[in-house]
């Protein structure tokens, strides 16, 4: 699917996909893959979806009105079990034009909530363990091991909190980097969590007033830069192997890119 090119071919391969692994919960992203989201789950089972907005307003690069994206996102409402968006502007803007209902938009910190209970009112069959998190969510505080997909585990610490560690390429004021920051904040009530990004800026100073470690990785950067970027691939591995984090959670193009190669690194 690429941007400003519609291709149905999209939907037929996103079942495939969904058919293939089988998600208790599909979580989409920004405007064209809530629509495609929305669109293929009337060609294939999925127990929960979620759509989250990451703007006030959904324009595209060359500008331009966004009724018509408004005008989507209330007509296909009907298929998606919550919406949600991250921030109080774009939320109050949502319901005023009529894009959302109220009772079904969440801010963005509400959306695992809100998948577990689509799927505890949706989903009997399929039992799983849950780890705890910070929103109530009843688990077995004995399991070792989260389940994933393909056999994979996460081992929990034992006698400690299970970790996470956040990686995001810029830390100048964002949408993204709100997000982080507020993941972060909401996550380290029941988790150990830690923040790498590529330089200074508003994300590192609101972590450390939080007292949430912070680490700098001087090569991550957005531009494509063959050299540093395979500097900064060691320079995620590095941290990895030193903070031995549970879950790694990657924001944005380049953190999320190298974040993928790490598992394939040396141990």
């Amino acid at each position: 699917m690429k941007s400003g090119v519609p291709d149905f071919r999209a939907v037929f391969r996103l079942r495939s996909l969904i058919r293939s692994f089988r998600p208790d919960v599909v979580h989409c992203h920004m405007f064209h893959a809530n629509i495609l989201g929305r669109i293929t789950r009337l060609f294939c089972r999925m127990p929960a979806l979620i759509c989250t907005a990451h703007s006030i307003k959904e324009t595209s690069i060359l500008g331009g009105p966004t009724w018509h994206k408004e005008l989507l996102y209330r007509a296909t409402d009907s298929l998606a079990d919550q919406t949600t968006i991250i921030c109080n502007a774009g939320f109050d803007r949502y319901v005023r034009v009529g894009a959302v209902p109220r009772k079904k938009l969440r801010m963005n910190s509400e959306s695992i909530p809100s998948a577990l209970r689509v799927l505890r009112r949706r989903s009997s069959e399929r039992e799983k363990t849950l780890v705890s998190t910070p929103f109530g969510i009843d688990c077995d505080h004995t399991a070792k091991h989260m389940e994933l997909p393909e056999g994979a585990c996460v081992p929990i610490h034992d006698g400690g909190k299970p970790r996470i560690l956040y990686i995001i390429t810029r830390a100048r004021r964002g949408g993204a980097q709100t997000h982080v920051l507020s993941l972060a904040c909401a996550m380290r009530q029941d988790f150990e969590v830690a923040v790498a990004t590529g330089e200074e800026g508003f994300l590192t100073e609101a972590c450390r007033e939080r007292s949430i470690p912070v680490y700098i990785l001087p090569h991550l950067q957005r531009q494509i830069r063959p050299i540093a970027d395979a500097r900064a691939f060691w320079e995620i591995l590095k941290l990895i192997q030193r903070l031995q984090p549970d879950l790694i959670h990657a924001h944005t193009f380049k953190a999320g890119f190298l974040g993928r190669l790490a598992p394939i690194g040396p141990s």
